[in-house]
């Protein structure tokens, strides 16, 4: 049996159990070889927290490819996908949306404010614009669901497995163990969820096998999901897998979060690691979903001061959120000095989103990716929030084009005959989202300085507690050493020693 602790009498569908034997559906979608990860390997009481850091702590002393098998996209696997494109450069746009025709989602949860299409129609509108024509498009295998047992309990994804076949399985006391009200069963879920891993997956596997500076992933970025629960529509935490991912071949990580909501599940994930710094800007409040990433919240343990959250206030513009962005990327990166950079761009935090309460536009929203894309470090970019559908898929293919190197220009225009699958979605309209007359939600102008400038002295008061890299401290002692061998050699050049020059003074 697959996954231990599960009822005989309910096995998962073969299709489930081995997605290898699942059958094609009009195109063949390759996958290369395929890892196996023991389920006897993992502890069936595999704890939220603590058992994750001991998996964690393994990793750091460099036994976790001995006690897990190494991803199954294979960097042959990753190379053939990008054949006769290496023209296109080094940026990789993954679309999982392909998947989609092949899953039963398009009623998922018709009332459930996420809703998967929007990647699709993302995808479309990058298409007719020609924002392809700059990266390369990668459609990842499936990768098997053992693989997602690198952080996910097999006990969760048997039950995951089994609220994702057909309705009649459904059972009301698990699906109240296992699942809530933002989380809710649906036919064809277990698909959907290895889609969004393999897509953040394969990012990472092109990230570490060097063919691609950028990754993105627009069908990722489900930052709610803990190791044992689904949370704020997320089932599987992919931000975490990718991120596991990266450590094999990077010595730091630095995770982003510019989603409105704290990204709680990745947080957790790392609380207590100095491998991963986590970054976080978000609406906070004990009344807010989903409670946490206070800022005095700053990690545990070896992984204290490497997690920052910074509070934002409703309806906060552009000005004030990209002074606090930058002055905060800026500060943890020539402290932190990460080898790898994973960006969640949840665009609930975008203006006019269903359920959002910041006043971001598209530009704003943007700049702060191409922050992060100037920077020059290996990047992963995902998706994440956002509910307003045709708003998020503009602002995504918009920042597809930025993250290409070719942003587009702020007059650009969609076309609906251009877009047959998703064009009912939109008008002939513009591109970019502009803020919107929210003076009934916002801070006065002097509470709104005040706020920002409590948000800046923060940033100040944190980042002297981040420990340089070993590789810039080993900088720094050559350094130090290389400027007293010179002031010793221009002693003995002008015939004087250090006592020497101390009488003198």
């Amino acid at each position: 049996m697959l996954l231990s602790g599960f009822p005989s009498l309910f096995r998962l569908p073969r299709w489930l159990r081995e997605p290898s034997s699942r059958p094609q559906r009009g195109r063949e979608r390759g996958g290369g070889g395929r890892a196996h990860i023991s389920s006897s390997s993992l502890s069936p009481s595999f704890g939220r927290r603590l058992a994750f850091n001991f998996f964690l702590s393994d990793l750091e002393e460099g036994e976790w490819a001995g006690r897990v098998a190494m991803h199954p996209l294979h960097k042959d696997d990753a190379r053939a996908s990008l054949s006769n494109t290496e023209s296109r450069g080094r940026v990789a746009l993954i679309d999982t949306s392909v998947y989609a025709s092949d899953m039963n989602i398009s009623a998922f949860v018709p009332q459930h404010a996420m809703k998967p299409y929007r990647v699709l129609a993302a995808m479309e509108i990058v298409r007719s614009l020609k924002i392809d024509a700059h990266c390369r498009t990668v459609v990842p295998p499936l990768v098997k669901v053992e693989e997602l047992m690198a952080y996910h309990t097999d006990t969760y994804l048997a039950n995951l497995g089994l609220h994702s076949c057909r309705s009649w399985l459904w059972n009301a006391e698990t699906s109240k163990a296992f699942f809530s009200g933002d989380c809710p069963p649906a036919e064809g879920l277990m698909e959907h969820s290895l889609a969004t891993a393999s897509g953040t997956l394969m990012g990472a596997v092109l990230l570490n096998s060097g063919q691609a500076d950028v990754a993105v992933h627009w069908g990722g970025g489900m930052h709610h999901a803990k190791c044992g629960e689904c949370s704020g529509f997320c089932y599987v935490n992919d931000i975490v897998l990718g991120i596991l991912e990266l450590l094999k071949c990077h010595d730091r990580v630095l995770y982003i979060d510019i989603d409105m909501h704290h990204g709680d599940g990745v947080d957790e994930a790392f609380c207590t690691s100095d491998r991963v710094f986590t970054l976080s800007l978000h609406k906070f409040g004990e009344s807010f979903f989903p409670g946490t990433g206070h800022p005095r919240d700053v990690g545990y343990g070896r992984g204290r001061y490497y997690s920052m959250n910074l509070a934002v206030w409703d309806g906060i513009t552009d000005f004030y959120y990209l002074g606090i962005f930058e002055h905060a990327l800026h500060s943890i990166v020539r402290h932190y000095s990460p080898d790898a950079i994973v960006l969640q761009c949840g665009a609930d935090s975008l203006a006019g989103d269903r359920l959002g309460l910041l006043n971001l536009t598209s530009f704003g929203h943007g700049q702060c990716v191409q922050a992060v894309r100037d920077l020059g470090i290996p990047m992963l970019a995902l998706g994440g929030g956002g509910y307003t559908i045709r708003n998020v898929a503009k602002l995504w293919a918009y920042e597809t084009s930025i993250l290409t190197g070719h942003p587009l220009p702020s007059n650009t225009m969609l076309r609906v005959a251009e877009m047959p699958l998703s064009g009912w979605l939109f008008q002939d309209s513009p591109l970019l989202i502009v803020a919107q007359d929210r003076s009934n939600h916002v801070l006065p102008g002097l509470h709104c300085q005040r706020a920002y400038q409590i948000v800046m002295e923060q940033i100040d008061r944190h980042v002297p507690h981040i420990q340089p890299h070993p590789r810039l401290q080993k900088v720094s002692a050559d350094a130090a050493a290389a400027a007293a061998a010179a002031v010793v050699d221009k002693q003995e050049a002008n015939g004087t020693t250090a006592v020497e020059d101390f009488k003198r003074q």
